[in-house]
């Protein structure tokens, strides 16, 4: 998804005029506070469940059992939210 939205960002201010080097610099502005916050989420999401040690895995599954669809959903309306 990530990479459809770099894709769509760099065309946009490609078809904008704006010069290669301009438009490199702009497009590494606009994306890199959002892809930062998408890889900090992965990186979060991923330790959690790369987890092995089996009590761990019944402790966490338990955990995200009782999390609040709302709750749970909050990163992703963050997400949503925000233009690309």
């Amino acid at each position: 998804g990530m990479a459809i939205e770099d894709a769509a960002v760099l065309a946009e201010i490609l078809l904008a005029g704006t010069p290669v080097v301009e438009a490199l610099e702009e497009y590494r502005a606009r994306r890199e506070k959002r892809v930062a916050w998408v890889q900090n989420q992965s990186r979060r999401i991923g330790r959690i469940g790369q987890l092995e040690n089996p009590a761990a895995c019944r402790v966490r599954d338990a955990a995200v059992r009782m999390i609040p669809e709302r709750v749970s959903n909050r990163g992703l309306r963050k997400l949503v939210s925000q233009p690309i």
